[in-house]
């Protein structure tokens, strides 16, 4: 009796709303949070600088009290900025290993209904051994079902998804550089072609990858349409 991955229309419809509901409360609750950063930031300013009037004598320069005010309110600008888009590639990261994690225990789950698995050393292999090394691993079970995931209209998005999670995550490195081979734009200031990766050293300490709304959302169609495209039933060979 061969093994076989049944994907179920309930099942698939499961497998998809996740990330309609990544989407829907990203841009219309998360994002919006940050919507008037500028604003709030130029009130900062206009508080502290009233703060100093009251507190310093008239034969102060107004002057100074201005640039220490507009100081404070880049200062808020940029931290809030900094949390903006942190905040955007923890939701892209995390959209990610929800996939990898998804794809991984429905693979488990649907060979281990009605077969053991074994490593070449005779071991049975169980969920915490099952898939550890990632997407090759993940690729390789689906190949023992004849079918190539690398033939999805939209794999492309998803291994590209794949690299700037290991970017986000450990910084610069293998990932880093297969990503900028496939979206250079990713890695380039908006006011010069400066690498910020390779000047910053991080992807989470300083504003470098230039991700934008259209991206999260072109990652989440994806992840959709992986599940759209499946078949229904694959067998092992």
């Amino acid at each position: 009796m061969r093994a076989q991955l049944y994907l179920y229309d309930s099942l698939r419809s499961k497998f998809k709303e996740p990330y309609r509901l990544y989407i829907d409360t990203y841009t219309k609750r998360i994002a919006l949070v940050f919507d008037n950063i500028e604003e709030e930031a130029s009130q900062i300013a206009d508080e502290h600088f009233r703060e100093m009037g009251t507190y310093f004598p008239e034969y102060h320069d107004e002057g100074d009290f201005a640039e220490d005010a507009w100081e404070k309110g880049l200062e808020h600008y940029e931290g809030l900025s900094l949390i903006r888009y942190n905040t955007k590639l923890m939701w892209i990261s995390t959209m990610y290993q929800f996939w990898e994690q998804q794809v991984r225990k429905f693979l488990f789950e649907e060979i281990s209904r009605t077969h053991k698995m074994y490593d070449k050393k005779n071991n049975e292999i169980t969920f915490k051994s099952f898939c550890t090394r990632g997407i090759n691993e993940i690729k390789e079970a689906f190949l023992k079902f004849d079918y190539n995931l690398e033939t999805l209209t939209i794999w492309s998005d998803i291994d590209e998804l794949r690299l700037l999670a290991n970017v986000i995550k450990h910084g610069d490195g293998q990932s880093a550089s297969q990503l900028e081979q496939l979206k250079p734009s990713f890695f380039k200031s908006q006011v010069s072609n400066s690498n910020l990766l390779e000047l910053y050293k991080s992807t989470l300490t300083e504003i470098v990858l230039n991700i934008n709304e259209s991206d999260f959302l072109r990652y989440g169609n994806a992840l959709i349409v992986f599940w759209d495209e499946l078949p229904e039933r694959m067998y092992s060979k």
